[in-house]
């Protein structure tokens, strides 16, 4: 399903870009891009067995999924990453106006920052482009916490992402 979504979204993305009235016409479309992959460093909370012991019996059952998951790779003799591999995906339709894509669900913040990576031109930020491996918050929404800073559990990685991921992402798009 994902492709024929995709393909209906860049669809209604170029009817709205390209009808008279738009805010912004595209000039002649040049369709240039590229797929940059961008390693995003984990903090290493949770590196050995009794790390995660202590969360076995959590009464959050992603958080006690996480542990277990923890315990059994470290028992196989396995490590939990320390990274994260993300792909930025860079589409220009024009050399004024980018469409970037990322494989996560990222939040405003994050997304504002990136857009800006290109200025002056213009873009705008899409998620879930390739799959979603998890919330990408800025680094003002991880140091505030909740939910989205703690994406981890679903990895299972060794800890949540450190800040700077707009950074990382803002040069993808750079490149």
């Amino acid at each position: 399903e994902l492709p024929g979504m995709g393909q209906e979204l860049l669809a209604e993305t170029l009817a709205i870009l390209t009808r008279p009235d738009s805010a912004r016409q595209l000039g002649p479309l040049s369709l240039r891009g590229a797929v940059t992959p961008v390693n995003a460093p984990c903090e290493a909370r949770y590196t050995k067995r009794e790390d995660f012991l202590t969360l076995v019996n959590d009464s959050d059952y992603c958080i006690r999924g996480y542990a277990q998951e923890g315990v059994r790779l470290l028992d196989a003799g396995k490590s939990l990453p320390q990274s994260v591999l993300f792909h930025v995906q860079t589409l220009w339709l024009d050399p004024g106006f980018a469409l970037i894509g990322l494989d996560s669900e990222p939040l405003h913040g994050l997304g504002r920052i990136v857009e800006s990576a290109v200025a002056p031109r213009r873009a705008m930020l899409l998620g879930y482009t390739g799959g979603c491996i998890c919330y990408t918050p800025d680094t003002a929404e991880m140091a505030r916490g909740g939910y989205e800073a703690s994406s981890f559990y679903y990895g299972p990685w060794a800890g949540p992402l450190k800040p700077g991921l707009e950074r990382l992402f803002s040069e993808a798009v750079a490149k």
